[in-house]
């Protein structure tokens, strides 16, 4: 079927990315993200482990490493933190929140994505 080419294909395009770490649950992201090491403003997209292809966004923030889940429109094909700015690829999206604070969908987190995961020394 189509629909699992094009997820794989996804996925495929992620492994690319410096800050796509594949599939890991919520406890995984946050051991990567809480060591002393690792600056604010440094996330990392994993897929779910229990839920195949959902993904969420880990993010550090005031020393405290938050969870955004990804949502998936499969209808209009999009991609999203907030329906009021949707995005086609997950790329996109990360490019968009790359430039741009996380505060516009949640107040308390006042951060863009500044530092993907595996572009930290060592």
């Amino acid at each position: 079927s189509s629909g699992i080419n094009a997820e794989y294909g996804a996925v495929q395009t992620l492994q690319m990315y410096p800050w796509y770490v594949g599939e890991m649950d919520r406890h995984g992201g946050r051991m990567m993200l809480e060591s002393v090491v690792v600056p604010d403003g440094c996330y990392l997209v994993r897929q779910s482990k229990n839920r195949r292809g959902q993904f969420s966004i880990d993010v550090k923030f005031n020393m405290i490493v938050k969870h955004i889940k990804i949502v998936h429109n499969e209808g209009l094909r999009t991609y999203y933190l907030a329906p009021s700015k949707t995005f086609p690829s997950i790329v996109d999206l990360i490019v968009h929140y790359q430039k741009c604070s996380l505060s516009t969908v949640f107040r308390e987190l006042d951060t863009p994505l500044l530092v993907p995961y595996k572009c930290i020394p060592g």
